[in-house]
């Protein structure tokens, strides 16, 4: 490429072969991946996290009121996994949903929705009653009015479980971190 070999940055780049921005490359990536073992980080979904998962299969998911909560609790339940052993937290959920008006023509019809889902949960200590975590997760999806109301219905129940699929996993997620730290905290003398 004539303007490849014209540019003084690529001509200098030329000179060097492939093999030897591999080599670069692996010289300042090794030693960074390497370090990431000294400073505590640990994959969530590393041989350790078995038991971060465990406790996540010992989780009894409280019944959640309205469509959306029986679609988020489904979630968290497959998230969850099943275990044999007797439940030892209680998760409670609250959802809000609330739809806004994202595009709305010249003549004030709405052609398409933005569909929030909020949710706020507590992890209770099933023997003691005692809250042990509470945090919030939300997703934000829209969807399109369309002339066929078919088509509109079924959009809005795909975003529906959608954001429901969304909010189920952040809050796994949120909770995999509360079990990493509170594992670490028994761990460390």
């Amino acid at each position: 490429m004539w303007w490849y070999r014209r540019a003084p940055f690529g001509a200098r780049m030329a000179r060097h072969t492939r093999a030897s921005v591999a080599v670069f490359v692996l010289m300042v990536a090794a030693p960074a991946l390497l370090s990431l073992g000294a400073c505590g980080f640990e994959p969530v979904y590393g041989k350790a996290s078995q038991v971060r998962h465990a406790e996540l299969a010992t989780i009894e998911v409280s019944p959640i009121r309205e469509r959306v909560g029986q679609l988020v609790r489904n979630h968290l339940i497959d998230r969850f996994g099943s275990s044999t052993k007797a439940a030892r937290y209680r998760l409670d959920v609250t959802l809000r949903e609330t739809q806004t008006e994202l595009a709305v023509q010249a003549d004030d019809k709405v052609t398409r929705f933005n569909l929030a889902l909020n949710a706020a949960f507590n992890l209770v200590e099933i023997e003691s009653q005692r809250s042990l975590y509470s945090s919030t997760a939300r997703s934000v999806s829209s969807y399109n009015i369309v002339d066929s109301e078919f088509a509109t219905v079924s959009s809005q129940k795909n975003v529906r479980n959608r954001v429901a699929e969304d909010v189920a996993e952040s809050i796994r997620d949120l909770l995999i971190i509360y079990f990493a730290r509170d594992y670490q905290a028994d761990a460390t003398p």
